[in-house]
């Protein structure tokens, strides 16, 4: 489990897998 304001089920997964996805967008090349 993570943080609690990111505990809050299912939304809490998909906000964290959506600042995963930015992050690799903006750690991978834009090539």
């Amino acid at each position: 489990m993570g943080p609690p304001h990111l505990s809050t089920g299912d939304g809490g997964r998909e906000a964290s897998r959506l600042e995963l996805q930015s992050a690799a967008l903006l750690i991978s090349p834009s090539t």
